[in-house]
């Protein structure tokens, strides 16, 4: 396996644009079948998306400032998967962006691929990345018509506004998803932590384990043909609202399982724990607690009740209880 260091390429830490020296570096490895692209301990700027391609793997040697950073300087995104989005890693090193910018982008629009000819995003990891800088409206990782992928000790959060985690596709069916020890979103600074959005094709498969979401919305999901989801002991902290607001905001989700797990409320009587938009069915939610919290722990606006599905009354802790445990129709669910 070829292993190259970005600095062979005549990257600098001098404050310059890095990046054709690490595109190339990418590029070499490529060209040789794959292998390691090293981001030695320092700060390198660039300025335009590294485009990194099949069997290349970024890695540096820690995912803090005092370690392997990389500043992105351009607009859109910093880096994106590219050729027929596979089997590409990304290790250890600390993302910074400047509020105007996306993060990772994982896989493609379905225009732009071609199930036939192999090229469909799938085998992608990330491991010990921390992704900085998020402003309104940036993403920090987006996942498009991608499959197969894993995530552990990814940070995706801090900023002042953004998306941590976006999980998407337009033409196909994608998952096969496990993040382990990840942060997405960050209360107080952060729109959503992970949003869900569904699309043609369908979204199922996707295990979150011991992971942490905030922001106005920690967990968000959109536009339905979204099933299969696991979230095993998540750490849910929503941030202040003087009007209604919703830790996990669902609409027209099947087969969604929340295995213990905490929301805190932070004392506020307008947080609504987990509110239901539309129809949904197979919803399991035990052994959750909820924390400084005085608001709803679930809500239906729906008016149609959950199918299939069991609520467990949640547990409160701290210095206030939940004013309700349950507001809306839930009589085709079984309240536990």
């Amino acid at each position: 396996m070829t292993k190259v260091s970005i600095l062979e390429f005549g990257a600098s830490t001098s404050n310059t644009d890095n990046y054709t020296q690490i595109q190339d570096a990418i590029n070499y490895v490529y060209s040789q079948g794959g292998g390691d692209v090293h981001i030695p301990n320092g700060r390198f700027k660039y300025s335009n998306t590294l485009s990194v391609k099949d069997c290349v793997r970024i890695i540096g040697e820690g995912a803090d400032k005092n370690a392997s950073q990389l500043e992105y300087t351009g607009s859109g995104f910093a880096m994106k998967t590219a050729g027929s989005h596979l089997r590409q890693r990304f290790k250890d090193f600390y993302l910074t962006l400047n509020y105007n910018q996306h993060g990772i982008k994982i896989g493609d629009v379905v225009a732009n691929l071609n199930r036939d000819l192999g090229i469909l995003p799938r085998q992608i990891d990330l491991d010990n990345v921390v992704i900085s800088g998020l402003g309104i409206g940036q993403v920090g990782i987006k996942t498009y018509n991608a499959s197969h992928i894993t995530m552990k000790k990814v940070r995706s959060a801090y900023g002042n506004g953004g998306l941590g985690l976006v999980i998407t596709c337009d033409g196909y069916n994608s998952g096969v998803f496990v993040a382990e020890e990840c942060s997405f979103g960050r209360h107080g600074q952060t729109q959503v932590g992970v949003e869900f959005l569904g699309g043609t094709g369908g979204l199922d498969g996707y295990v979150f384990n011991g992971c942490y979401f905030g922001g106005a919305v920690p967990i968000r999901f959109r536009n339905g043909n979204t099933s299969n989801l696991v979230f095993n002991a998540p750490h849910i902290e929503v941030t202040d609202s003087s009007v209604e607001h919703y830790a996990v905001d669902i609409e027209s989700v099947k087969g969604l399982v929340f295995n213990g797990g905490l929301i805190g409320g932070f004392g506020s009587n307008t947080v609504v724990g987990i509110l239901f938009r539309k129809a949904c069915e197979g919803v399991n939610i035990n052994s959750l607690t909820v924390n400084e919290f005085a608001g709803t722990v679930f809500k239906n606006s729906s008016g149609v009740s959950p199918k299939h599905s069991i609520l467990y009354n949640a547990v409160s802790t701290g210095s206030t209880s939940p004013a309700t445990q349950f507001n809306g129709n839930f009589n085709e669910a079984i309240i536990v």
